[in-house]
C-alpha cells in the first residue's frame, strides 16, 4: 500500500468522503510539448510523481484545473496549457501549542525547524503536549495556512537539530521516496567518550530491539541492516583527563538509535547517554550529545538541490567549552 504522509483522525471529514478542499493548489505546470496525446492522469503520475493514493483522492473529490477549466485526469494533456492541481486534504489532528520554534526555512510546500533537545516531534499517549507538531500546528494556523504537519525526518526527543516537514500530502510522498532512495541526505554531530582510533570509519552492524523493551535498541543477529559513516572532527580532553571526540556522522540507513547503539557498540558511548553505557564523569549534559546538523534534498515540487545547516545548539557548546583539542 502506498503511504502519501495523510493525517488522519477517526471519524473525520475523510472518514465520510467530504476532505478539505484548498484554496491554493498543491501542484501547478505547464504541459510539455513531449507530452502530447498522453492523458494527465499519466503526466502527473510519470513526470511529477505523484502517487496513485493521491490520484484517486484527485478523482474522488479534487480538481483539475487546466486554463481555469475543469477537466478530468482521463483527457487527453493540452501542450502548453497550464495546470493547476487541486487535492483535498485534512489538517493534522494535533491541537495547536504556542511554543516556541525556529523556523529555519518555509514556503508553500515545505517547512524545516531546529527542534531543541527535550522535544518530542509527535505527541504520544504519555507525552501529549509539548511536540514540535503542536508548535507547528499552532504556526500554520496563526499564518492562515492549511496546518498540515507531515514531517519527513524524525528525531529523538533528547536530539536537537533540523526536523524536514512537509506542508500537503504530494510534497510528502515526494519527500520520503528521496528518503527511501538515499537522496534524502541527514548529517549529524556528536561527541562521543574516548578518542576514536580513526580519523574516519564506517559502523556495519544489525540493529535489533531488546527484548522486553519498547524502545532499547542493541547490536544483535536477526536485526535490521544498519551502516553509521563517520568522521572525527576533533579530539578533546577535560578536567580529570576524560577523553572526547567530536564526530560527524552520515546515515546510511535510519534505525531506532542507529548512531546510539552503533557507538555504544564499539566502545564509544556518546556523551550523556547513560541508556547505552556512557560513564558519569567528564562534562554534563542532559542527554545524549547529539544533533542533526545537515538535510541536503531535491525540492518535492520544483526539483532544486537544497542544503540546511543548523549550529551546535547551547549545551553541546558549552561541552566544547569545558574541553581543550589535543593532537592525538
Amino acid at each position: 500500500m502506498e503511504k502519501d504522509g495523510m493525517h488522519q483522525g477517526p471519524g473525520g471529514a475523510e472518514a465520510n468522503g467530504l476532505a478539505m478542499m484548498h484554496e491554493l493548489p498543491i501542484l501547478s505546470f505547464q504541459v510539455e510539448p513531449q507530452d502530447a496525446g498522453r492523458t494527465y492522469r499519466t503526466v502527473l503520475r510519470s513526470r511529477y510523481g505523484m502517487s496513485r493514493t493521491l490520484l484517486r483522492r484527485l478523482q474522488r473529490g479534487g480538481a483539475l484545473h487546466v486554463d481555469g477549466r475543469a477537466l478530468s485526469v482521463d483527457d487527453p494533456a493540452a501542450p502548453g496549457a497550464r495546470v493547476d492541481v487541486f487535492v483535498p486534504y485534512e489538517p493534522t489532528p494535533v491541537p495547536p501549542e504556542d511554543l516556541p520554534v525556529a523556523i529555519v526555512h518555509e514556503d508553500r510546500h515545505i517547512l524545516i525547524a531546529n527542534k531543541p533537545p527535550g522535544m518530542l516531534v509527535h505527541p504520544t499517549s504519555m507525552e501529549p503536549t509539548g511536540s514540535l507538531t503542536a508548535a507547528l500546528v499552532h504556526h500554520l494556523t496563526r499564518t492562515g495556512e492549511t496546518p498540515f504537519v507531515g514531517p519527513v525526518t524524525r528525531l529523538d526527543k533528547g536530539t536537537s537539530g533540523l526536523v524536514l516537514c512537509a506542508k500537503n500530502p504530494y510534497a510528502h510522498y515526494r519527500l520520503s521516496r528521496q528518503m527511501e532512495s538515499g537522496l534524502l541526505e541527514r548529517v549529524y554531530l556528536a561527541f562521543v567518550c574516548g578518542w576514536l582510533e580513526a580519523d574516519a570509519g564506517s559502523i556495519d552492524a544489525p540493529v535489533r530491539r531488546v527484548e522486553g523493551t519498547l524502545s532499547r535498541r542493541e547490536v544483535g543477529g536477526g536485526g535490521q541492516r544498519a551502516v553509521t559513516h563517520y568522521r572525527v572532527l576533533g579530539r578533546y580532553q577535560g578536567r580529570g583527563g576524560t577523553r572526547a571526540s567530536l564526530v560527524q556522522v552520515r546515515l546510511e540507513t535510519g534505525r531506532t538509535h542507529q548512531i546510539r547503539v552503533h557507538f555504544a557498540h564499539v566502545g564509544h558511548p556518546l556523551l550523556g547517554d547513560g541508556v547505552y553505557g556512557a560513564p558519569r564523569e567528564g562534562p554534563e549534559l542532559e542527554r545524549p550529545a547529539l544533533h542533526g546538523s545537515e538535510l541536503r534534498f531535491l525540492h518535492p515540487v520544483d526539483g532544486r538541490a537544497l542544503h540546511f545547516t543548523a549550529p551546535l545548539p547551547g549545551d553541546m557548546q558549552d561541552v566544547l567549552a569545558q574541553m581543550r583539542a589535543v593532537t592525538a
